[in-house]
């Protein structure tokens, strides 16, 4: 009989416990030696300092400072409710821990920084450096975690970023100088369980994302990520809003962002949005921008100013089903051979407003939409290609590719511009008036409180389309709301409605009234640049086409009048109200040998260039409805045939006119065809080339006679 049973069962879990693998312990700080020194054992529960495989736990209502190199340790929990006996008891639940100049710490495994229920983690990199495992900001319910960098100090993860990491956290990630990093395979999540908030304020530095950064991933969730300076490169791309209800937000009001795309609106009932204001640049690659990207995704981007270089598309509604809005007021590039898309799916609806300020300069354009609809509305902007149309007579292949879509391309009351700079280009879809009524105003019922970013405006209802605005947040609330676009064929009597999505706000703000107010006049068309621009469609806005330089081809029609600037060309076989050519312009009618309609008045102080063809006997016609003033310009010809031979017909009529006024101009006689002058009443209203008539034999015989007189008198 065993007489020590006891000492047995010691002996035997003794031996079970060495032969298993060692298990992490949870080391306490308690900082008894009351200096905070994170490398001092005292300061530690047991007078140790924790092991290469321990985990360490600051949540006492203390602080730890770390000034030299600490040793490494596992895993760090700071402001997280561990548990254990400490002795004496302190109060759990909330810890700061500071990394100094001069101090570093390592770690392998996951930090959580404000776990459990209500506590309070706080992490400060000031000017010291610090490298962990994949790393946690906010982990409990009702938790908060922070990290601040700032002093040139360094944080590294090893692994994914969280701000704002469990359902009911909240995390927050402040840097203000120094460097902020994760590893190329590795994403930035703020905002990542559903009911998860998170916010990165970053004003100074280098922020540096392996891979994506991902602003409200979970269902409800929020992630916000406000710049106002410094840099900040992605691996990836910026995905905002992407689960139902949540909502992203991305702001660079300054400093300088590159990385692979942006993306708001990224996933089923998502809301994102994405700011950027003047004096900032944005360096997109190989994703592009897509606003409203996701099914059913719901995107904003408003570009206040500033420069975007984008090497792939940009999408105003990408997704199927999905919203999406762009706002352009700086300068935008989409530098590959891809395009800009307003409605990039059959049901997406898609609007683009390019606003005073704004340069947008694409390859070309389209619109996809059948059972949505694709709004491009110039607002004061500036249009340019950088690309030729491959081939005119082929619509697949022009600058706008909008075909019967829902939507179009509408001209504001701020008119718009485009310039070829040096390329041909065709847009075959008409460019429109804003007809009927428009949206003047949105007035609030209430601004809400608790936004964390600009909500997205949503304007429904009515007979119209187009119409859109922004919101304007201030102090967590909605101050006012701007219509960016009025829209368009609203009827007097409809009834829209106005609602504010996402923004992440404690209380929603409310609209109380729309006011409706008839379309004012289009601003008119400015082309410049070198290179041609060949209107096609049948355009119905009535404002000035002012061509300024290149050269304007109008092979559709045109509603209002055109003013030819010194060293412009109008060319066409359309038509145009009025036509004013200033000195030096060039009116060239045709495209190659064609007539060109005026159903106003024209006054052409430049050169009417005519051509003709010797060998089939075609010839350009301008047809001038009204008066035609020719007072102080040059009439010249040219033979495009690759044969030039004589003339057969008694007359080739290049003018009409309803009625001719001031003084003819001059022509250039080395141009005139052999035989023939210029008549400008030829017919009673129309200018020609008319043959010289050939002498009659009684007109040969009397010059004959005199010349024989005149002679008998010499002898």
């Amino acid at each position: 009989m065993n007489r020590h049973p006891n000492l047995t069962c010691f002996l035997l879990i003794a031996v079970f416990a060495w032969a298993l693998p060692a298990h992490a312990a949870l080391v306490f700080w308690d900082n008894d030696a009351g200096d905070n020194d994170f490398t001092n054992p005292l300061n530690w529960n047991g007078d140790v300092y924790p092991a290469s495989g321990d985990y360490g736990v600051i949540q006492n209502n203390s602080y730890a400072n770390i000034s030299t190199a600490a040793a490494n340790i596992s895993r760090l929990y700071v402001g997280a409710d561990q548990g254990g006996a400490l002795d004496p008891p302190l109060a759990k639940g909330t810890g700061t821990l500071n990394v100094l100049t001069g101090g570093s710490l390592t770690t392998a495994s996951t930090w959580y920084i404000g776990e459990g229920t209500a506590n309070e983690g706080i992490v400060n990199v000031t000017g010291g450096s610090l490298t962990t495992g994949a790393f946690g900001l906010g982990y409990g319910s009702g938790s908060t975690g922070t990290l601040n960098v700032s002093a040139g100090g360094a944080y590294a993860t090893g692994g994914y970023l969280y701000v704002g990491r469990n359902t009911g956290a909240y995390g927050v990630l402040n840097l203000s100088d120094g460097s902020v990093t994760t590893p190329a395979s590795s994403e930035v999540r703020i905002g990542y369980e559903p009911s998860a908030n998170g916010t990165v304020n970053q004003s100074g530095g280098t922020f540096t994302a392996g891979t994506h950064l991902r602003l409200g991933i979970g269902a409800s969730s929020v992630g916000v990520f406000n710049q106002t300076g410094g840099t900040l490169s992605s691996g990836g791309a910026v995905y905002a809003g992407l689960a139902n209800g949540a909502f992203g937000y991305y702001r660079l009001a300054a400093g300088e962002f590159t990385g692979t795309g942006l993306s708001p609106g990224a996933s089923s009932g998502g809301v994102g949005v994405i700011e950027q204001e003047a004096g900032t640049v944005m360096n997109i690659s190989s994703y592009g921008i897509r606003v409203g990207s996701g099914t059913s995704g719901i995107g904003l981007f408003n570009q206040k100013g500033g420069t975007i270089n984008c090497d792939r598309v940009l999408w105003a509604g990408g997704g199927s089903g999905a919203w999406g809005q762009i706002e352009l007021s700086g300068t935008t590039t989409v530098i590959s051979t891809e395009y800009v898309s307003v409605a990039r799916n059959a049901s997406t609806k898609g609007y683009l407003n390019l606003n005073t300020g704004g340069v947008l300069t694409a390859p070309y354009m389209n619109n996809l939409a059948t059972t949505g609809e694709g709004v491009f509305t110039f607002h004061g902007g500036t249009l340019k290609p950088n690309a030729s149309t491959a081939d005119p007579a082929d619509p697949a292949t022009h600058f706008t590719r909008w075909g019967s879509a829902p939507g179009g391309i509408f001209i504001g009351a701020e008119g718009g511009a485009i310039d070829t700079d040096g390329y041909d280009i065709v847009i075959s879809a008409p460019l429109q008036a804003m007809t009927g009524h428009g949206v003047s105003s949105i007035t609030l019922q209430s601004g809400g409180s608790g936004y964390q970013g600009s909500p997205v405006v949503q304007i429904t209802g009515g007979s119209g389309k187009g119409a859109t605005a922004v919101a304007t947040v201030s102090g967590g609330v909605v101050t006012g709301v701007t219509v960016t676009n009025p829209g368009t064929g609203y009827a007097e009597d409809d009834v829209l409605s106005a609602t504010l999505v996402g923004g992440g706000a404690s209380a929603n703000a409310s609209v109380i009234d729309i006011t409706l107010a008839p379309n004012a006049d289009d601003g008119g068309l400015r082309k410049q640049g070198l290179g041609t621009l060949t209107l096609a469609g049948a355009n119905t806005y009535t404002g000035l086409t002012d061509v300024q330089a290149g050269t304007l081809a109008v092979t559709g029609s045109l509603g209002g009048d055109v003013a030819l600037q010194s060293d412009a060309v109008l060319m066409g076989t359309g038509s145009i109200a009025n036509l004013l050519g200033a000195d030096e312009s060039t009116v060239a009618p045709g495209t190659s040998i064609g007539t060109l309609l005026v159903s106003g008045n024209a006054t052409l102080s430049g050169v009417l260039d005519i051509e003709y063809d010797s060998g089939t006997g075609a010839i350009d016609v301008l047809g001038v409805t009204g008066q035609l003033d020719l007072s102080g310009g040059t009439l010249q010809f040219a033979d495009i045939a690759p044969a030039a031979i004589a003339l057969a017909e008694n007359a080739y009529v290049f003018a009409t006119y309803g009625e001719l006024v001031g003084e003819n101009p001059t022509v250039a006689m080395e141009t005139v065809p052999t035989g023939y002058f210029v008549e400008f009443a030829y017919g009673g209203n129309s200018i020609a080339l008319v043959a010289i008539p050939e002498p009659s034999i009684g007109a040969l015989l009397i010059g004959l006679l005199g010349t024989i007189m005149v002679a008998s008198r010499r002898r």
